[in-house]
């Protein structure tokens, strides 16, 4: 789909103002936007443009709402909240009169940040309610009425999830957050494109789901401003279909239990650097995976062979310009097709990058990092059955006994999208 007259403008306006990135893929999810806010404000899309380019407040925060997506619960992706709350043991274990300052960036309904302050009550006990203060920060000013509200249907109790009467009482038909909790956390509007009221002194912060809706330029803006909002030891972690920020940041990256964490260079609590591994694998047919490796091809100069592409450091390894040059030398580089398709999924380029991601799973049917790459773009593109079939052919092919953080990366990853299709 393609967007024409003034959808054009308000989605620059968007990428501008809320780094919130629309390629062709989602035009159709900017153009439902607009005729939301269009409706709410008895407005044709050419008269809300010119309430933006006014700085109208109203039609700013609508469109704002309108745009970004809210998706969250309770103890969202529990392995995240695993590390968290080793973390805080850690940190408080060495100062037991330490007092911290936990960041739900991108918090939506708040679901997120009440999750923190339930998880800060449950590894400090009754002194959290002095030690810990728990923010919570969004571009959308309804979902943060919503948050301070403190107010949640079953909806938001999934996977599992009870409502705990020691932190939530009955309202109704609906669960209201406990006075408790309600003194340990707070809301406030914040564009992390334009951070800079950002808080500072953080030891942990959660940006999970959100970077993946940003174009490049956001992606680096957000990315600056976590960093500086991390005390010397703090802990950040991003959302498994996030993308990188390494390029962005000194923050060092691990792996641990399948969850990605950034932590600031010279933290005590930092482990070593993520590995690198190359795993080099011959293609087959591109039908889904099976284990069965029989019919794999064997004649060693003409099969295109995949390193781990992905995970890369050198200078220009994510560089389209050389990439494209390095494909069209050569169209049967499997490597350069997929670092061509992580490349893309950085800037935001999700068709792109799909396109990209595919075609290396042509050239290399059992190339791992190729159908793990085609899985992240085809879940950023929201075509969902086509993200769990590459994941799945993805999981078969990795190897079971590589424990390597790369590996154990790609096999998080692929597992998440698989059996929940990241849902976001």
């Amino acid at each position: 789909m393609t967007l024409s007259g003034p959808y054009v403008a308000l989605r620059a306006l968007a990428r501008r103002r809320f780094g919130l990135s629309f390629p062709p893929v989602r035009a159709a999810n900017f153009e439902r936007g607009v005729a939301e806010v269009c409706r709410s404000l008895a407005l044709t899309p050419a008269e809300l443009l010119a309430r933006m380019l006014a700085h109208d407040p109203v039609a700013e925060a609508q469109l704002a709402s309108a745009l970004t997506v809210g998706e969250t619960y309770f103890f969202r992706d529990p392995p995240h909240f695993d590390r968290v709350r080793e973390h805080l043991a850690r940190l408080a274990a060495a100062d037991p009169h330490r007092q911290f300052v936990l960041w739900s960036a991108g918090c939506a309904t708040g679901e997120e940040a009440w999750t923190l302050a339930i998880m800060a009550h449950e590894v400090l006990g009754p002194s959290a309610a002095w030690r810990v203060r728990v923010l919570g920060t969004d571009l959308d000013a309804r979902a943060l009425d919503h948050a301070a509200r403190g107010v949640y249907r079953a909806w938001s109790f999934r996977q599992g999830q009870r409502p705990d009467p020691r932190w939530f009482t009955r309202d109704g038909s609906a669960w209201r957050v406990s006075s408790g909790l309600r003194r340990m956390v707070r809301f406030r509007p914040l564009n992390l494109r334009h951070a800079d009221d950002a808080p500072r002194h953080v030891d942990v912060a959660l940006c999970r789901n959100v970077l993946l809706y940003f174009d490049a330029d956001g992606i680096a803006a957000a990315a600056r401003a976590l960093d500086r909002a991390l005390a010397p030891d703090g802990l950040l972690i991003t959302g498994p279909s996030d993308p990188s920020i390494a390029a962005h940041v000194a923050l060092r990256a691990s792996i641990e239990q399948g969850v990605l964490l950034y932590r600031p260079p010279r933290s005590t609590a930092a482990p070593p650097p993520i590995e690198r591994t190359a795993p080099s694998t011959a293609p087959a047919a591109p039908h889904a995976v099976t284990a069965d490796r029989t019919h794999d091809r064997t004649a060693a100069d003409d099969v295109p062979r995949e390193t781990d592409a992905p995970i890369d450091d050198t200078d220009d390894s994510d560089d389209l310009d050389a990439l494209d040059r390095a494909i069209a030398r050569d169209p049967l580089d499997l490597d350069a097709w997929t670092r061509r398709a992580l490349a893309r999924l950085d800037r935001c380029d999700t068709q792109g990058a799909l396109d990209d991601a595919l075609r290396a799973t042509l050239l290399g049917g059992r190339a791992p990092w190729a159908h793990t790459v085609a899985a992240m773009a085809a879940h950023a593109a929201d075509d969902r059955d086509r993200a769990a079939l590459h994941a799945r052919n993805a999981l078969a092919l990795l190897t079971p006994d590589d424990d390597t953080p790369a590996h154990a990366a790609a096999r998080a990853v692929c597992l998440a999208i698989a059996r929940r299709r990241l849902s976001r």
